[in-house]
């Protein structure tokens, strides 16, 4: 296993103290049970974070691993550089198509940004507070939109356009150009009904 010390400690001083642990057991990030250790582990709580990691990264070269809840990941052994755990937070209208009558504005169905480290209980608790139809849970509800997309059919049958990070590069595009070797989601735009 390479060393990469030296360049995750450069990463460290990028960002504000103690951001960035060393030697961290990985279920004290993420929602998993396996004793793993990541050689370093960070935090991004937003997405200007998470961007901010990934390039950071990618200039000095460091393996990266993004996980949200971590709970459909196969670990194997100790992962060498960093771990990003996603705990992004954004849920937000974006978009509403409807009629307006003489009994105000009715809304037909919305579009809804989501970022990639919400996970299917809160959308869907932001969706009922709003009027809106839910996503259907059909695996463990915890399990982050991020990582979820990549198999749940019923969240991506929804999906109007992902924001992506690809090598520096943040993009919208639709689903079928997700590319999991190179490709970081950071958000997704999914299309609702009203109720």
């Amino acid at each position: 296993m390479r060393d990469y010390s030296d360049k995750l400690k450069t990463l460290a001083n990028v960002f504000l103290a103690n951001r960035v642990k060393f030697g961290v057991m990985v279920s004290d990030v993420l929602l998993i049970k396996p004793k793993i250790v990541t050689e370093a582990a960070f935090v991004a709580t937003n997405e200007g974070e998470l961007i901010r990691v990934l390039d950071t990264a990618s200039e000095l070269k460091i393996p990266c691993l993004v996980l949200g809840s971590g709970l459909k990941h196969k670990f194997r052994q100790t992962i060498s550089g960093l771990l990003v755990a996603d705990k992004t937070r954004l849920l937000k209208i974006v978009g509403i198509k409807g009629k307006v009558g003489g009994a105000g504005i009715g809304v037909d169905e919305a579009s809804v940004e989501v970022a990639s480290g919400e996970n299917l209980l809160r959308l869907n608790e932001f969706l009922r507070q709003h009027g809106l139809a839910e996503v259907d849970v059909v695996d463990d509800p915890n399990i982050t939109i991020g990582e979820r997309l990549e198999w749940d059919d019923s969240l991506r049958s929804l999906v109007e356009k992902i924001k992506i990070w690809d090598q520096g590069q943040v993009y919208r595009c639709n689903i079928f150009e997700l590319n999991k070797a190179r490709h970081v989601i950071l958000g997704v735009i999914i299309k609702t009904k009203a109720k």
